[in-house]
């Protein structure tokens, strides 16, 4: 799927398709486009990591993740959200996967404890814990600073008039 562009200004939010993506990325030139860009492959791989893990049983909320990118007033904004209305209430099980491995002794039990709780947790510390967080949020927040120190040459030389490539 494509790039997501929206704009919003205060409680109105207006996705752009068409002709307004091109307008959309001639507005992203320059600074903002670094800076979008980065953020965006950010996201994806974000995005490509929580996937990879995340707790699964209808898989309805691991189809509604996406990164949208929103112009707004105070400038461009990169979102990776997931639009099940509640995925941030997702919560590795209380077992881990070993845990539950070792427990069924028949298929039968197997199969009733998968059903009730899923894969298990992929480690003893992620037990009880929201995916959300431990998969979306806290990566996000560790990319913040790196992406700030990676993006710091290329918006000085533009800030200095030089190109960029």
């Amino acid at each position: 799927m494509g790039r997501r562009y929206t704009y919003r200004d205060g409680d109105v939010e207006i996705e752009l398709d068409g002709a307004l993506e091109g307008m959309a990325d001639q507005i992203l030139q320059g600074a903002p486009g670094i800076v979008s860009r980065a953020m965006e492959a950010e996201a994806d791989a974000i995005k490509a990591e929580a996937l990879a893990t995340w707790p699964v049983r209808s898989g309805k909320s691991r189809d509604a993740f996406r990164v949208t990118t929103r112009l707004d007033p105070d400038g461009v904004v990169v979102v990776l959200e997931n639009t099940a209305p509640y995925a941030y209430k997702i919560k590795f099980s209380k077992y881990t996967s070993a845990e539950l491995k070792s427990a069924g002794t028949t298929a039968a039990q197997r199969d009733y404890l998968k059903k009730k709780y899923g894969e298990g947790a992929p480690t003893d510390a992620l037990t009880m814990r929201s995916v959300w967080g431990e998969r979306v949020r806290k990566p996000a927040r560790r990319s913040e600073k790196k992406l700030a120190e990676e993006l710091e040459p290329e918006l000085v030389a533009l800030a200095n008039g030089e190109g960029v490539s």
